[in-house]
């Protein structure tokens, strides 16, 4: 068995009983924003929620650790 977790696909919306688009938790995780943000730092939802500002919101309460140095885009 694959578990696959699909977070956003552009700014495609979509719920059915098996997947929702955008995941239903990507703005109250962590360990979710802080890469996708390092992917693309004006990242936002498709409902215009920053990534960056949803981060902010979380303020101290989850810890990520890096295990290695960021993934290089360009």
């Amino acid at each position: 068995m694959v578990d696959i977790d699909v977070l956003l696909m552009g700014d495609t919306t979509y719920r059915s009983h098996r997947l929702c688009l955008p995941h239903s938790e990507v703005s109250v995780r962590r360990f979710v924003l802080v890469p996708l943000l390092e992917l693309d730092p004006h990242l936002t939802l498709p409902d215009g929620t920053a990534c960056a500002h949803a981060l902010e919101a979380l303020g101290d309460a989850q810890a990520v650790s890096y295990a290695g140095p960021p993934l290089l885009t360009e």
